[in-house]
C-alpha cells in the first residue's frame, strides 16, 4: 500500500499509536497540500481497519470448509 507520511510497519500499529504518528506528521506540515496528503494517510488506514474487522468476521462465520475453499 502507499502510504504519504507513514510506513507499512507504522501503519500496523494500533490505531492510537497511528494517531500520534499523525500528530507528529503535522509538526513538519508547512503548507495545505502536505496536510491533506497526511490525512489521506489517516482515512486510508481506517478504511484498512474497517477490512480488517469485516475479514475478520466474515472468517469466524466460515464453516470449516468454507474457510479452506475461500482462504
Amino acid at each position: 500500500m502507499k502510504w504519504n507520511y507513514l510506513t507499512e510497519k507504522e501503519a500496523e500499529m494500533p490505531p492510537d499509536a497511528v494517531d500520534l504518528q499523525i500528530v507528529l506528521g503535522l509538526q513538519y506540515c508547512n503548507t495545505k497540500a502536505e496536510v491533506l496528503a497526511l490525512l489521506e494517510d489517516v482515512r486510508q488506514h481506517e478504511r484498512m481497519l474497517i477490512i480488517k474487522k469485516q475479514k475478520d468476521r466474515i472468517s469466524k462465520a466460515l464453516t470449516q470448509d468454507e474457510k479452506e475453499k475461500y482462504y
